[in-house]
């Protein structure tokens, strides 16, 4: 009885060796399979594409820390590696994927790399592989951080940020939104219009925020803000002011 009792054991033992290898041999080949995957999708896929492998590597290194949008973009490299797509369908995958990042780089995360991204290796990657339908338009971003700013920030708006933040009777929260938001204005190129509407739609937000009306500097700090467009930027704001019509 002992002996058999032995030999069971030992059978025991030995069918959970053998499940121990049959899960480490499947986690093995799933992970090469995997890796050869990414691999083909970052050469051999496509390798009809122009400097394709450097570029879909800085791509992953951006995003390797956010799933859910790394999962947008895969889907437009999909068609970008697929070897029966026309060009012109691939391009039009090109500027979607440049589009998603520009969308995360201009709601919130403000990364230097995402904006480099677009303006540098997209809109190389699209002259080299795609110069007959290339437009300047398509990867269009807004600087929104102080690598990209091409000038300092407005005495102007300066004193504006300092005098909201001795405001004692509007929320912190509303304080630094409009904080975040003048600051972000002042990043935005100065020979763009955008930049003078930007300023104006701080202002629009303050004039209608009820923390603001509700300590009675709504206006003050809103007509300050625009007082300054006015003057920096007469050309724009005639016509992007919220207040003008009135």
């Amino acid at each position: 009885m002992r002996f058999i009792s032995l030999l069971k054991d030992k059978r025991g033992f030995f069918i959970i060796c053998l499940i121990a290898v049959i899960i480490i041999a499947t986690g093995l080949i799933y992970y090469l399979s995997a890796n050869s995957l990414s691999n083909n999708s970052a050469s051999s896929l496509g390798n009809s594409l122009k400097n394709y492998a450097a570029f879909k590597q800085k791509i992953n290194a951006l995003t390797t820390t956010n799933k859910t949008f790394y999962s947008r973009l895969t889907l437009q490299f999909v068609v970008l590696e697929a070897s029966n797509t026309a060009a012109k369908d691939k391009y039009n995958a090109l500027v979607k994927a440049a589009d998603i990042v520009n969308k995360d780089y201009y709601g919130g995360t403000f990364n230097p790399a995402f904006y480099k991204l677009i303006t540098i290796d997209f809109i190389a990657f699209a002259k080299d592989n795609f110069s007959a339908f290339y437009n300047s338009k398509d990867f269009q971003v807004t600087c929104q951080d102080p690598n990209c700013a091409d000038s300092p920030m407005p005495k102007a708006v300066s004193n504006i940020i300092n005098e909201i933040k001795a405001l004692q009777n509007v929320s912190q929260d509303a304080k630094s939104a409009t904080i975040a938001n003048l600051i972000n204005d002042s990043y935005v190129s100065g020979s763009n219009k955008l930049k003078a509407q930007s300023y104006l739609v701080s202002a629009s937000i303050v004039r209608n925020d009820t923390s603001f009306i509700e300590a009675g500097v709504s206006a003050k700090i809103a007509d300050e803000i625009e007082a300054f467009v006015k003057n920096a930027y007469p050309k724009n704001y005639y016509k992007t002011s919220p207040t003008e019509k009135q």
